[in-house]
């Protein structure tokens, strides 16, 4: 949630309007679904391709702020982080709407 938060202050810091928004998709990620997540540092440890490819999306990172400015590496986080949060919720309805059919 806190890197929500923080992502949506530095790419929207004009639009309060949009700052709010994400910081409330943020807390409804947070208290609002009943979805267990998979700890993120296990997750990533289970999978070495993950692992090795890391070290390649800092660098990324890194280079995205230098060159383009602070915006880019907090846009990748911020969409990282909802994809991570919704993700569990979205594979849970699909297999429940398909359970039904």
């Amino acid at each position: 949630g806190a890197i929500v938060a923080l992502c949506s202050l530095i790419l929207f810091k004009n639009h309060q309007v949009l700052i709010g928004l994400m910081t409330g998709v943020a807390c409804i990620q947070m208290v609002s679904f009943d979805t267990h997540y998979r700890h993120l540092g296990r997750a990533l440890a289970s999978n070495r391709r993950v692992i090795y490819g890391m070290p390649v999306m800092i660098v990324f990172l890194f280079a995205g702020h230098f060159l383009l400015g602070k915006e880019v590496p907090a846009a990748v986080i911020l969409g990282a982080s909802l994809v991570y949060g919704f993700l569990p919720t979205v594979t849970h309805f699909v297999r429940l709407v398909s359970a039904k059919n």
